[in-house]
């Protein structure tokens, strides 16, 4: 099975906050056609695989406005394969913000300290972890900081949820994108809590940092704790496959140490739903493994390539 566990749906840019619509708009020409902009373009772009995860997304700070009602509408038609969480901002929102988002049928939590200008060990912030913890909530942590000048940097840094993971031992926690640009710090914090993960989100569209990253977190001996994510549609889901099972291709021919293929295969299909203690869609459709071949549609052959050798002069 192969989870996204971080993707955005908005009908405009917009939604994501002015300084995120000025970077597409930098990106493509025609930004309104960019990915995601119509659920049939969504369902496409996410067709390889088997479920994908939904964000709410709302910051005072950023402008960002993707509420969680519109997520739960949206992943509301295709429940086989769709599932949301919604964004609470504990500072601003009411008590009975967590009531109404587990009523619209969302499945986790989405939080942003850095885009809501707080500290994850705030006393509010504290209280909607503790009942979080009290509802099996995962809790989904995104910092996208370097998408808005407003964003506060120094309530993005992992060591914080360090706090908040020894108070509340059984509370899920994943921090997207590997927490970057702290990803030491989020390798420390997975590896030191049962309970912490991190995923790829947009990571896997920088191939460099992909490297990076991913062999750090290997050497680390943490690498069983990352979920697959693409971030779409700042990165296609099928370019995070392709990017994650052909990272040896940066280091063909070099002495640059790799990552074994099986632990990234492993990552990739790794059971996240399960990860993060969310139940699996009802009616939920047979995975890729379990289609017919010409079904599949894969992004690489399987099982994976060797690199091809250059022919010598």
């Amino acid at each position: 099975m192969i989870v996204d566990t971080h993707t955005f749906y908005w009908q405009q840019p917009e939604q994501v906050g002015p300084a995120v619509a000025q970077r597409l708009v930098r990106q493509s020409p025609d930004p309104w056609d960019r990915p995601g902009s119509t659920p049939e373009a969504f369902d496409e772009a996410t067709s390889v695989v088997d479920i994908a995860i939904v964000l709410a997304l709302q910051s005072p700070l950023t402008g960002a406005s993707i509420s969680f009602e519109d997520v739960a509408t949206f992943v509301k038609r295709r429940p086989d394969r769709l599932l949301g969480m919604g964004c609470i901002d504990p500072l601003r929102d009411r008590n009975a913000a967590l009531d109404d988002l587990v009523a619209q049928g969302l499945v986790g939590v989405v939080v942003s300290p850095a885009m809501g200008g707080y500290s994850p060990t705030h006393s509010r912030a504290m209280r909607l972890f503790e009942r979080c913890e009290e509802k099996n909530l995962p809790v989904m942590v995104v910092s996208n900081t370097a998408l808005s000048p407003t964003a506060q940097l120094e309530f993005a840094q992992p060591f914080l949820w360090d706090e908040v993971a020894r108070a509340f031992p059984t509370l899920r926690v994943c921090l997207s994108g590997m927490a970057h640009p702290f990803t030491d710090q989020a390798l420390a914090l997975v590896d030191k809590h049962p309970h912490v993960y991190a995923d790829t989100a947009e990571v896997a569209g920088h191939p460099w940092r992909l490297y990076n990253n991913l062999l750090a977190a290997y050497e680390a001996k943490v690498i069983d704790k990352l979920l697959f994510a693409s971030g779409y549609p700042f990165c296609q889901p099928r370019d995070a496959v392709s990017a994650i099972y052909t990272l040896h291709n940066l280091c063909h021919g070099t002495p640059l140490p790799v990552v074994p293929r099986e632990a990234l295969r492993a990552m990739v299909e790794r059971d996240a739903l399960a990860c993060l203690g969310i139940p699996a869609p009802k009616n939920v459709l047979p995975t890729r493994a379990e289609r017919r071949p010409e079904s599949l549609n894969d992004p690489v052959p399987d099982p994976l390539p060797e690199p091809v050798a250059k022919e010598e002069d």
